[in-house]
């Protein structure tokens, strides 16, 4: 934000006038007295945050503090050492369509400085959006009242924003924020009681040892002291169910504050809410989430995988070590200290920043520095592509020489592809042939000032294999590729078209992740069904098996996008305007904790062909072994893993926010259980191994039936209808369980037919499936059921079938994508009598027998050689039945009875 920024400044000017209780005031905790909470945002692209921001008593226009922010070296600007910042709303205010509002606000700088007052609907990222409405100012150093006003076109959400801005470093006040019906009016709070919970902690984490705790602060403005108010604290956990509550009666002074430190005594790890509520109140009066999580373990930076696009000051860093980062790559916040155009703004004059460079050292972080050549500063920008090029070299060699020391791996260009036509502003090749010229002139800078550093190349799939028709791979240390969302597919591509080349080291220096803000979906008015919404779940969810998987993919290192610190207008940043974690903050620091210091990594193959169940191996350099489970989404699952009990000795099983899950020893192993989501068995590695080959075999179970639309069950077989579980099911979703005494819920067959929908019920016996086909006009087909792969695949089969000589039993194996072969059996007597008079019988490898009967007794036995059994090439196995007009019965029965042989 430069200071051509202000140039005709349009100012509002009011004398400092006597609170009134009538004034209206839109804007909660608009003078501070209930603290420094989730209500307010700071610091946005600069230096300092929320943290630096404090209560000042010693002057104020309401009530008994202000708002002190020093001023922050702007990275925008920072080579012109312009300070400034930036005070938001994180809590929208709504507003209605043709009514006139006032946004006022009392300021004051020293040293006095320029500022904007600002009202946008884009929530925080008023920074990249046209807003709503604006107005420049000028700060003094003395309090004076601005205020801008506004007439929505339509009913809207705005965020209000107060920016300051100076030449030289210092502090903004702020105080008596108020956004009212009309022109300017005195200023009141939106309550005569105000009340907030605050905490003093950094990122509101706590360790497991210790019991979490918040500040309770409440302000009364009115004249007369309160009697005693009471306040209600419930703590929710992250699935959204009450783990604790407390109530506090206290009364409040006139003109006067309390402040109570409330101890929230949860018992588990993980991620937590605390709201508070006061009797009567619509909505909730003010909220706080926090962390529990263990400590990082002690890792060398050398030998950490984990680091994030992070903001170098004393704040963040101290946050991101508590995450357990050890990377911070210059990139977004930081992007000012490496590129062309930021360090060299005048030709041979470079700018740099030890500073920020020795303070991250010093805090136990390395550094990566991205030398983008398509940042170029203006001087160059006339001079043709190979001047430029030259010149770019002569950058690079004069910051390797400068950052030598403390600096070991360089990116050349971020994400490099044929993309550039699509943006002009950052085009400085056209083509790979191009992009490799540049390569070639920054690993030549690079290697001749430094011989031992990494050159990294950072480029997206498709653009390897044009890109080294010209370059020599030896010119890439590091292959690296950013995924976002979803990086497996992306990174799988990558690995595909990277394998020619043989590259030993990988890096994903990009792996982004967005979601929303944990407050903003609980922003006032608060429903409280959002309480149940899984949006975070689902994206912690997507990120831990990202990241996992990444592993498993051979990238030895991984960096977030993005940790810039705080009141980010960025979704995929780790961190909340307050600088609490969000969700995947939270996540990804139990994730180091977990995986971090690892030197090898792999997907073992399980039973469940169909990607149910995966399974990952990761081996620590401390020598233990993570292994990373999941399977599905349902809530009661069991692994049974065949290992002798020497082995088994000393494993610990942890779920994604490292509390510890049960682990039940069995006569043959053990017995792993856990919920919908990823669980984490931690071994020694000499244990390994043999572990390894207890999950290649494992049996896996399931303790409760999953969620549905209904479900009929009888003893132990269930007709379930309308199952979400991430499996693709045909339509109709209609699947028939079993529970095992061995196996728990196995689901046995999957409905499939053309034509019309079968009718399915569970009895005490078995299940009955039936179809009316008398009134269809043609040729159709029935398929009894998709049998699961897990289930089925490697299963013997034993079949009757008609012949001359009378009934023929055939035995086979089931193989998933193979054609189904059955030969006569040698034993058929003994065949025969365990099929007990019916059509199919199965002997799954998980100890299951399933008789099935197409059509039972009383049908023409003849038509049994019409019932074929098939697979197909995606591992489907189908039973299904050809009828042709004329010749289908009025109606089609089939009786299906599942067993376990004692």
């Amino acid at each position: 934000m430069g200071h051509r920024l202000f140039a005709a400044a349009a100012l509002v000017w009011t004398a400092m006038a006597a609170p009134s209780a009538s004034a209206e005031n839109l804007v909660l905790n608009g003078s501070f007295e209930a603290g420094i909470d989730y209500r307010f945002a700071i610091g946005r692209w600069y230096v300092d945050g929320l943290p630096s921001a404090k209560l000042d008593t010693t002057t104020k226009v309401h009530g008994g503090a202000s708002l002190k922010i020093p001023f922050s070296r702007s990275a925008t600007a920072i080579n012109r050492r312009v300070t400034g910042i930036n005070v938001r709303s994180a809590i929208p205010v709504s507003l209605r369509k043709g009514q006139r509002y006032t946004f006022s606000v009392y300021v004051k700088s020293s040293p006095p400085a320029r500022g904007r007052l600002l009202l946008t609907r884009n929530g925080t990222r008023d920074s990249r959006f046209k807003p709503s409405a604006r107005k420049d100012i000028r700060i003094s150093t003395n309090w004076r009242r601005v205020s801008l006003s506004y007439t929505p076109k339509e009913d809207e959400k705005v965020y209000w924003s107060v920016r300051g801005e100076s030449g030289k470093p210092g502090n903004l006040w702020i105080d008596a924020l108020q956004i009212s019906t009309g022109f300017v009016r005195d200023f009141a709070p939106a309550a005569s009681i105000e009340a907030g919970l605050v905490s003093d902690r950094l990122g509101y984490i706590f360790d497991p040892s210790e019991t979490p705790s918040v500040n309770l602060i409440a302000y009364n403005d009115a004249a007369k002291a309160s009697p005693p108010e009471r306040f209600q604290i419930d703590v929710f956990e992250y699935e959204g169910g009450k783990v604790y509550s407390t109530t506090i009666e206290r009364p409040i002074p006139a003109k006067g504050r309390i402040t109570v430190k409330v101890p929230l005594p949860v018992k588990r790890r993980g991620l937590f809410r605390a709201v508070l509520t006061r009797p009567g109140s619509k909505a909730p009066e003010s909220e706080l989430h926090f962390t529990v999580l263990p400590k990082p373990r002690p890792i060398e930076a050398r030998h950490s995988a984990f680091g994030a696009y992070g903001t170098i000051a004393p704040e963040p860093l101290a946050l991101m070590r508590r995450i357990g980062f050890s990377w911070i790559a210059t990139l977004t916040s930081n992007s000012f200290m490496s590129y062309w155009d930021k360090v060299e703004r005048k030709r041979g004059q470079f700018h740099w920043y030890d500073d920020l460079v020795d303070e991250a050292k010093a805090a136990g972080f390395e550094l990566v520095f991205n030398l983008e050549p398509c940042r170029i500063p203006r001087w160059a920008k006339g001079m043709g592509r190979e001047e430029r090029r030259r010149l770019w070299a002569n950058f690079v060699r004069a910051t390797v020489r400068h950052y030598g020391d403390r600096v070991t791996h360089w990116i050349v260009g971020d994400e490099v592809a044929d993309l550039r036509k699509k943006s002009p502003k950052r085009k400085c090749w056209d083509n790979a042939a191009e992009y490799a010229l540049w390569h070639q002139a920054g690993y030549d800078a690079i290697k001749a000032e430094d011989p031992n550093a990494s050159v990294i190349l950072n480029a997206w799939p498709g653009f390897l294999k044009p890109l080294f028709e010209t370059l020599d791979p030896k010119t890439v240390d590091v292959l690296s590729a950013n995924g976002y969302h979803v990086p497996e597919p992306f990174l799988v591509r990558f690995n595909r078209e990277a394998e020619p080349y043989n590259f030993k080291r990988k890096w994903a220096p990009g792996i982004g992740f967005w979601i929303e803000s944990y407050y903003m979906r609980h922003a006032l008015p608060r429903k409280v069904a959002t309480y149940k919404a899984d949006m975070w779940r689902k994206t912690n969810r997507k990120a831990l098996r990202g990241v996992v998987k990444t592993i498993g993919l051979g990238y030895e290192r991984i960096l977030n996008y993005t940790a810039t610190y705080v009141g980010n207008t960025n979704n995929y940043t780790l961190f909340e305007a307050d600088s609490s974690l969000r969700p995947i903050g939270a996540q990804f620091a139990a994730l180091t904790w977990l995986l971090d210091g690892y030197r090898a990594a792999r997907e073992i193959e399980t039973p469940l062909r169909g990607k149910e169940l995966r399974v990952h191996r990761i081996d620590r350099r401390d020598g233990k072994t993570v292994f990373a489970i999941w399977a599905g989404i349902l809530r009661d699952q069991r692994l049974r893993l065949r290992i002798g009990a020497s082995d088994a000795a000393g494993a610990v099983l942890y779920d994604n926010f490292t509390n510890r899950l049960p682990v039940r020893a069995t006569q043959t192993g053990v017995e792993l259980r856990f919920g919908k989501e990823a669980a984490f068995l931690l071994v020694d590695t000499r244990q390994a191994d043999a572990f390894t080959s207890a999950f290649e075999t494992a049996r896996y179970a399931i303790g409760t039936l999953p969620k549905a639309g209904s479900v009929q069950k009888e003893g132990r077989y269930a007709v379930i209808r309308d199952l979400a579980d991430g499996v693709r099911r045909p339509k109709p979703n209609v699947s028939l369980w079993y529970r095992s005494d061995g196996l728990g819920w196995v689901e046995i067959m999957r409905h499939r037919a053309s034509n019309l929908e079968g009718r399915y019920r569970a009895t005490k016996d078995g299940f009955e499936a039936s179809w009316n086909v008398s009134a269809d006009a043609g040729a159709f087909f029935i398929g009894l059921g998709k049998l699961p792969t897990d289930l089925f695949d490697g299963a013997q089969v034993i079949s009757r079938e008609p012949g001359r000589s009378g009934t023929i039993t055939r035995v086979g194996r089931l193989s998933a994508g193979k054609e189904v072969r059955l030969a006569p059996a040698r034993n058929g007597g003994r065949a025969l009598t365990d099929l007990r008079d019916v059509r199919y019988l199965f002997r799954t490898r998980n100890g299951l027998q399933i008789a099935v009967d197409p059509e039972p007794p009383g049908v023409d036995r003849k038509r049994l050689a019409r019932w074929k059994l098939y697979s197909r090439g995606g591992g489907d196995l189908f039973l299904h039945r050809y009828f042709h007009k004329g010749s289908a019965p009025p109606q089609v029965k089939t009786r299906i009875v599942v067993s376990e042989p004692s």
